[in-house]
């Protein structure tokens, strides 16, 4: 039986914090939701080991940790802001 894979969409916010979310395959594309969060897509296979990624959200110009490693940036908002997902603690 082959495993079903699907694309599925993530939410991360910006609030200068990391957050977890466990996935089965990286993010292929990233947008914004206005000035408050990110979304993002990756596809997800049933079945397959999960693992926890952390990711989290910067301004342009802001200060990365020495670990972060790039993911996307969104087009710019409404409110002419430019956010940039990262993944946290990825051996970048």
């Amino acid at each position: 039986m082959t495993a079903v894979r699907r694309m599925f969409r993530y939410v991360v916010s910006v609030d200068g914090q990391p957050h977890v979310i466990p996935l089965s395959h990286s993010p292929v594309a990233v947008a914004a939701i206005g000035p408050s969060g990110v979304e993002f897509w990756a596809e997800h296979t049933e079945g397959a080991y999960q693992a926890d990624r952390a990711f989290q959200v910067f301004g342009t110009g802001r200060p990365l940790p020495d670990d972060a490693r790039w993911m996307g940036t969104c087009a710019r908002t409404a409110d002419g802001l430019v956010w940039h997902l990262y993944e946290i603690g990825a051996g970048a």
